[in-house]
């Protein structure tokens, strides 16, 4: 598998257009942090975080469509088909610590994405126009437990983003990257300092997909 610093990611961002679409308020807000799967998967895979390529266990639910199908829902309100819809539900750096609670989570969705490594094999299903369409979600409010991994709290909405991925694009061996729509929920969410955590303090993350590999 090529590492990160071989890969080449062209950024797009398509901008919604607002008028095109509205979601209810309700519909949004009710909108938890939860898996499209009852049963976790546990991983550990490779990332590159704080200039090393380092090992972390990831734990996450994702339901991989073959072939991609429509799958209805705020983040999809184009009805474009889905590769796969993912949700990282808490990171264990393996063999290191760090307090770096952006850099780790930015760094553990990259490593998952088509563009950066594809390191939990999600998009492993042949595709004939070559453009995979993801769905992922992580934790916006989060927290460090005694044994150093980062997990959401109970009460966190999510960061969700539609994310476009074309293998070998513009050109061979470049891999683009197009955020589609960022469906983080726009209401003001209860506050990550009010959140209930078993040990330390809740911290709140920029929702915002990274598109580099390396953090």
């Amino acid at each position: 598998m090529s590492s990160p610093s071989l890969r080449h990611c062209l950024l797009t961002i398509a901008l919604p257009v607002l008028l095109l679409f509205t979601v209810p308020v309700s519909d949004i807000m009710a909108q938890p942090c939860a898996c499209p799967e009852p049963d976790y998967i546990v991983r550990q895979i490779t990332v590159c975080f704080d200039h090393q390529m380092r090992q972390v266990e990831v734990t996450y639910c994702n339901q991989t469509f073959c072939p991609a199908i429509p799958y209805p829902g705020d983040c999809n309100p184009r009805n474009l088909p889905v590769t796969a819809r993912t949700v990282v539900r808490k990171v264990c750096p393996v063999g290191f610590t760090t307090m770096n609670a952006q850099g780790l989570m930015n760094a553990t969705v990259a490593a998952l994405g088509l563009c950066c490594g594809n390191q939990a094999e999600l998009f492993e299903c042949p595709d004939t126009d070559q453009t995979y369409n993801w769905m992922i979600s992580w934790p916006q409010c989060v927290y460090f437990d005694l044994s150093g991994c980062l997990q959401g709290t109970d009460q966190s909405i999510c960061c969700s983003f539609l994310v476009e991925f074309r293998p070998n694009y513009p050109t061979a061996g470049v891999c683009r990257t197009t955020v589609l729509d960022d469906c983080t929920p726009q209401v003001i969410p209860v506050p990550c300092e009010l959140s209930t955590t078993p040990v330390g303090f809740p911290i709140r993350l920029h929702c915002s997909y990274p598109v580099e590999c390396c953090w």
